[in-house]
């Protein structure tokens, strides 16, 4: 608009003649200029940008963003999986733990139980001998009493035996679950890193190809 002005003045205050390139610029349609305001007036603008590009410039933001949020998601997810799985493990070793004390108290019961009914044995022992008016600390009722007794220490040996290599057993697998518990964690957390570091790459290779692309669009 000023540069109208200009030209009029010029044409009828006898300033000098014209440039075509100014006519051209006067002379076209409003539709086709465009201005930008500044501290010496308004000037007209340089060239639109391509909406298509600025379009691709967005949906590649916007790509970047969603590779980013889904790496950091698919992490969360991993990470709550494996703690779940780890917390499930955990209680399954201390179900075991317990099975394993309770095999110790079975044993421990079941010897009871043994020298229990050697006790009753061998004072029925003594009772039948002193009825029959034999010596008890000589001779057959000694030798009677103390094999009754070797029969009850052995069989409490076993019991004792086996109870312990049954929690022994038990106290194995709790272990194992445990150690297996700590390997679920490290590797969700190890699965989660991946999963950040994937949506990372992802957002980096979208930066790239946006930079690229305005280095080509000059």
């Amino acid at each position: 608009m000023t540069g109208l002005v200009t030209m009029l003045s010029s044409a009828f205050m006898g300033g000098g003649a014209t440039s075509a390139a100014d006519i051209a610029w006067n002379t076209a349609a409003p539709a086709a200029q465009s201005f930008s305001f500044g501290a010496g007036g308004m000037w007209p603008a340089g060239p639109a940008q391509d909406p298509l590009a600025m379009l691709s410039s967005k949906l590649n933001l916007g790509s970047m963003s969603m590779n980013l949020f889904s790496g950091v998601a698919e992490a969360i997810g991993t990470n709550m999986d494996a703690k779940q799985r780890a917390s499930a493990l955990a209680l399954q070793s201390k179900d075991v733990e317990a099975m394993a004390r309770g095999e110790l108290i079975k044993g421990f019961e079941a010897n009871n139980e043994i020298m229990d009914n050697a006790i009753q044995t061998m004072g029925a022992q003594r009772l039948a001998f002193a009825a029959n008016g034999m010596e008890l600390n000589f001779g057959t009722p000694v030798s009677v009493t103390n094999e009754t007794q070797a029969i009850a220490d052995r069989q409490s040996g076993v019991v004792g035996r086996n109870a312990n290599m049954m929690a022994l057993g038990r106290r194995k697998q709790a272990a194992a679950l445990l150690e297996e518990r700590a390997n679920v964690l490290s590797q969700g957390k190890f699965k989660a890193a991946g999963q950040i570091a994937s949506g990372m790459v992802a957002a980096y290779d979208n930066s790239q190809e946006l930079a690229q692309r305005r280095i080509n669009r000059g």
